[in-house]
């Protein structure tokens, strides 16, 4: 069995987490007597946190969820003749989406022109 012998770096990781710990080891009792002390305001206003935090996720959920649908909306391509989709890493613009259109009716390949303008990701 191979020991594991310390580094310079690892003690000065574990000097640098020293404060830490004992900040957090005297966190804990101090939070223990504020709350058998104050018993009737946790009954009171919990409900109301309890609340508050649902609603703060649920809208941060939402608002999530309606980006990523954005940015698959926005941010891929799909070529029909391949049948696939080519990732971008910016949204197109209409002139540009012009320029990508008259090229395809030339006859240019859609991943060749996206490379080409440097927006595949």
């Amino acid at each position: 069995m191979q020991e594991y012998y310390k580094t310079e770096a690892d003690f000065y990781a574990e000097s640098r987490k020293t404060p830490y710990k004992s900040k957090v080891k005297g966190i804990f009792p101090k939070i223990k007597t504020w709350a058998s002390d104050n018993k009737v305001y946790i009954i009171y206003t919990s409900p109301a946190v309890l609340i508050f935090t649902t609603s703060v996720v649920k809208h941060c959920v939402k608002k999530k969820n309606l980006k990523a649908a954005k940015d698959l909306k926005t941010l891929f391509c799909y070529d029909r003749s391949l049948g696939h989709y080519w990732e971008l890493t910016r949204e197109l613009t209409n002139s540009e989406w012009l320029s990508v259109d008259s090229r395809k009716r030339a006859g240019e390949k859609l991943g060749d022109i996206l490379h080409q303008m440097k927006v595949l990701k």
